[in-house]
């Protein structure tokens, strides 16, 4: 995200949005204990296809590079 010129600020807060999750899994009678999340992007946030395109476009860059 810093290469894409996104704030030092800005990369804190959405760690910040992102910290803490934890899910569980609804069975038919019962769920799941909670279990953390440590990645993917939460299920309907704004931020998620961002997040996901940026992801996305550094990839792409660092196969161009491997491809010169």
């Amino acid at each position: 995200m810093r290469a894409q010129g996104m704030s030092d600020h800005m990369i804190w807060m959405l760690s910040r949005v992102y910290e803490g999750q934890s899910g569980e899994v609804c069975g038919k009678w019962r769920a799941s204990r909670n279990c953390p999340i440590s990645s993917g992007v939460k299920q309907g946030c704004v931020l998620s296809l961002r997040l996901f395109f940026a992801v996305l476009q550094w990839t792409e860059r660092l196969d161009a590079r491997r491809s010169i």
